[in-house]
């Protein structure tokens, strides 16, 4: 599968952990699922439960054109957990993979990520993008404005000194991380080259 990939989170999904946990896999259930496609597009599924699979009529619907829809099944594989009861996983319906997943991603049909050659946005970023994200998320613990170039704040209130200067510390080494690969980004920098200072 060569190509350019799509990205996962621009794609509808049914992921059997939250069906789970919403009670949707309970054997004789139907129900329709919607969701908002974009580009004025629509899918709607038509699901029936049974133990051992997922009965899908998917809907495709464009405005302006007719409706296009498939019946398509997804075989449904339950595994004990170490505690009592059971998880559900999805069989990926594509000729070949039957790759066991916990989540389905539409794209005509419903198929696995790798079926489908999807991947996660964070994987399209760049170097210097994913530090600067691990920076925000250290702030965003500290109660801080986003961003690795804007001034640093006071303690939270109700955070103990310790996890206060554990937090800062760490911010300190991702501020580092996240100029460094932007500097190597902009070619200010060049890792394979370093240069000694006697």
């Amino acid at each position: 599968t060569g190509g350019k990939k799509g990205i996962v989170e621009n794609h509808c999904s049914i992921d059997v952990r939250s069906w789970y946990r919403q009670g949707r896999l309970i054997e004789g259930r139907r129900y329709d699922v919607r969701w908002a496609a974009g580009y004025g597009a629509n899918l709607r599924v038509s699901v029936r439960v049974e133990r051992s699979c997922l009965v899908l009529n998917n809907c495709y619907i464009i405005a302006g054109e007719e409706p296009r829809n498939s019946l398509q099944t997804i075989m449904l594989d339950w595994t004990p957990c170490n505690f009592g009861g059971e998880r559900p996983w999805l069989k990926c319906p594509c000729r070949g993979c039957n790759r066991r997943v916990a989540v389905v991603y539409w794209s005509g049909v419903f198929a696995c990520r790798n079926c489908l050659n999807l991947c996660y946005q964070t994987q399209l970023d760049g170097a210097d993008k994913r530090a600067a994200k691990r920076v925000d998320r250290t702030r965003e613990k500290l109660g801080w404005k986003p961003g690795f170039l804007n001034d640093i704040g006071w303690k939270p209130e109700h955070m103990h000194w310790k996890t206060f200067a554990k937090l800062v510390r760490q911010h300190e080494l991702e501020v580092a991380d996240a100029k460094y690969k932007l500097a190597v980004r902009f070619g200010l920098l060049d890792p394979t080259n370093p240069v000694f200072d006697e």
